[in-house]
């Protein structure tokens, strides 16, 4: 199953960096969007989550004949055991 792992963060948030440090140590690769500042970005993270909270982690798999879904978790440490089933998957 094919898969990309996208995160949106704040700079000042230490769960945010907790995020990439666990994403960093399994060698998961992953797109940033720091939203820190950013009104654009924060409108994404609205749009793909339907939260403006982070860190957030928006995972899209595709199956093997093309169908896609996103798997949405809000905050790290409340959903690190979903998360890495799911980047192990």
């Amino acid at each position: 199953m094919k898969q990309v792992v996208k995160i949106y963060t704040k700079a000042a948030c230490q769960e945010s960096q907790s995020l990439k440090e666990f994403l960093s140590r399994d060698q998961v690769p992953y797109v940033e969007v720091d939203i820190t500042g950013s009104e654009e970005k924060q409108r994404q993270l609205q749009s793909a989550a339907g939260t403006n909270l982070v860190p957030t982690i928006v995972i899209e798999q595709e199956n093997i004949i093309g169908k896609k879904k996103n798997l949405v978790y809000t905050g790290f440490t409340n959903n690190i055991e979903k998360i890495d089933r799911t980047i192990k998957h």
